[in-house]
Parts: C-alpha cells; structure tokens; sequence
C-alpha cells in the first residue's frame, strides 16, 4: 500500500480511485464503526468515517479530506509500518521535525529521549539484577515514554522522580545504594529536600548515564539484598502496588513483540501498563504517528526487531 501523496480534497459526493484508497487507509485505524466497503464511493459511511479520524487526531471534524486531513493520514500509516518504502532515516532519529502538537505531554521532547533500540541496548550493558530486560522497558516507558526528564507535576514544577524510571533521587534510603555505586553522597543532616542533586545532575545530563545509575539501583537490590524480581518491583511501584502486574505484563508482551516484528505488536505492548492503568495514559499511535516512529524507527522495519 503506498503512502498517500498529496492529492486532490474529497468531501461527500466524491468519487474515483482516490475515495476508495481513502477508505482503505481509514480500515486501518482504531474505530468504533464498521470496516468500510472500498467502492470508490464517498458516501455517509465515509464521511462519518472521515470525522471518526480527524477527532481522533484532534483537528477540525469536517469530514472533508484536505491537506492537513491526507498529512495525519500519511503519518498514522508510516507510524505502523505501512506502506513498505519507507521514508529516508538518519538511524534512530528522523529527518521529520516535531511540533508541539507531535509531543505527547507532558515532558516529552525528542531531544532528551532514546528510542527503543538505543535505550534497550543500554539496559543489556548494565543490567545484572533479577529483573529482566523487557520489564525494565516497559517501567521505563509507562514512567517516561524513554525520555530522561525530572518528573513533571500539573503545578509546573519538578517532583522526586528522575529519569527514564522516575527514580527518587531525594529519598534518603538511596543513600546507601549512592555509597555502594561510587556516586555522590550527602551529609547526614542534609536536608531531605535538597537530598540526591548531584546524583539527580548526572543522571539528568547523559541518557546512558541515567541507564547506568537506575538499573545500577536494581543490581543493588539483587546483589546486597537478594532481591528477585517481585522484590524489584515492589521496591520501585511503592504504594502503587497495581502497577507490578503492569509491568510484569508489559514486559512479558514486548518480549511477544520482538518476536513477531510487527510494530503495531510493539506499540501496543509499550502501551499496555499506561493504558491499563488507573491513569489511562496511553499514547494513541495514529494521533502521535510521529513519536511512534521515533520509538520504533523506521530502519528497524526493514532490520526487524
């Protein structure tokens, strides 16, 4: 199926090849209406399909298919991997430009985050914890989205967490981790507030670095506290106990992923702890199509998972 260039706008009433590859490319995406029959023919059904789309990519519900329309269309395709000519990459990242619109929120910006691929590859060079590769991604993900960022609150201001797994830099607990990794500690009477700011620095400033001192912790745990891997996810969801079955299923269907190679498998397994979580945060692929293809980038369709 070929991507579909810039082409004439078609609105109810319309008809010819270019209706019919339209209600094609619409087949493809989420919807709550039925699959539509590729006549030609723009009728209701159409139309009503049209507007289904374009609210879900939040842009004006016209169910008339103009530029912006015929561009979201392109990008939720290239973001699951059809058609099969893919446009050039540059590696991980895209010669694409993100807008704001592009960007899931809060936080998320391409410069500080690793796609999948990258990211992966830093958690196998340091990992030695009881705690498995995918599993670690799928924290990694639901806590970030693979973005190393100081965690963000609706106030506007930054929370505990830092980087790719939201670690708590400040809680004094860590300390002693600090102390066994070779990373900075703080006087006894530190106040708590202030607690973990060269570590939250380092781990803030490189990608591989916060890889480096995050899965650092879960070896801590492994090897000083025998930790196995319930004990892990217990130490990192804290409270939020709903979310270690989350992240043992995450794990468990990106694994299932890299073994179909089809990137909307991966999608949905990067998905599954956020979207089914209390917070129903998921990152929907045809609205975000372009940071899916930053996630999963396109030379990984054609070197497979």
């Amino acid at each position: 199926m070929a991507p579909p260039p810039m082409k004439a706008t078609l609105r109810q009433g319309s008809q010819g090849p270019d209706v019919g590859l339209l209600q094609g490319w619409l087949n493809n995406m989420p919807s709550d209406l039925q699959d539509l029959v590729t006549d030609g023919i723009f009728g209701p059904k159409t139309a009503a399909k049209v507007r289904e789309f374009q609210k879900l990519m939040e842009i004006a519900p016209d169910a008339v298919v103009g530029p912006v329309t015929w561009a979201k269309i392109n990008d939720a395709l290239l973001a699951i991997g059809i058609p099969g000519a893919l446009p050039g990459s540059t590696g991980p990242q895209f010669n694409f430009e993100f807008t704001d619109n592009d960007r899931p929120k809060p936080g998320w910006h391409e410069n500080k985050a690793w796609d999948l691929y990258s990211i992966r590859e830093a958690i196998v060079r340091y990992n030695r914890s009881a705690l498995d590769v995918n599993t670690i991604l799928a924290i990694f993900f639901e806590e970030s989205l693979f973005c190393n960022i100081a965690q963000p609150l609706k106030s506007g201001n930054a929370g505990p967490g830092r980087g790719f797994g939201q670690m708590e830099t400040r809680n004094p607990d860590k300390q002693a981790y600090y102390a066994w990794a070779g990373l900075p500690t703080d006087p006894e009477k530190t106040p708590q507030s202030v607690r973990g700011e060269k570590v939250s620095a380092m781990m803030l400033g490189s990608k591989d670095e916060c890889v480096r001192i995050h899965v650092g912790w879960f070896n801590w745990l492994t090897e000083v506290h025998g930790k196995d891997s319930e004990g892990i996810l217990a130490a990192q969801v804290g409270a939020h106990v709903v979310y270690k079955n989350l992240f043992r299923r995450g794990g468990v269907a990106i694994g299932t992923a890299f073994a179909t190679r089809r990137r909307i498998d991966m999608i949905n397994a990067l998905n599954l702890a956020r979207a089914e979580s209390p917070k129903e945060n998921g990152i929907p692929w045809p609205r975000f199509g372009k940071f899916w293809r930053f996630i999963i980038p396109d030379w990984s369709l054609i070197l497979g998972f």
